[in-house]
């Protein structure tokens, strides 16, 4: 599915080196899409544009109250079709994810704590994960 923990070698062998890699070194919410070319791909799967619709909507959503409730502010986020994540600021870091197989889905990571990927992500519930995550 991911590999949790690609090693320097590997990263150093199989060219990652060269690939932008998205950089989390504090609380955050990575919510992830798959990118242009993987989306292109899935074109003509029956319900892709509304998968892909709902949980655009469903991101809306959980960033507007990530914004708007204080307990929640500390928290930063972002939308991200990366590939790979260096996460530093975690229990057990650094580690690099490879999401090649997760389209949807979100990477919460936060200080001391153990990453959390959810790979399979209903739409209508981001905000109950992120807040029982941060808690």
């Amino acid at each position: 599915m991911y590999k949790s923990n690609i090693m320097k070698n590997d990263i150093k062998k199989n060219g990652i080196e060269k690939i932008d890699i998205e950089k989390i070194d504090e609380n955050y919410v990575v919510f992830l899409r798959p990118d242009e070319k993987k989306f292109e791909s899935l074109k003509n799967q029956d319900g892709i544009y509304e998968v892909d619709s709902d949980f655009g909507f469903a991101i809306q959503n959980a960033i507007d109250s990530l914004d708007s409730q204080s307990e929640l502010k500390k928290i930063k986020n972002i939308v991200s079709t990366k590939r790979y994540f260096k996460i530093e600021n975690c229990k057990n870091c650094p580690k690099t994810i490879d999401r090649d197989t997760i389209l949807y889905g979100m990477i919460l990571a936060a200080q001391n704590k153990e990453i959390k990927i959810i790979s399979e992500v209903p739409a209508q519930s981001l905000l109950p994960l992120i807040k029982e995550y941060f808690k």
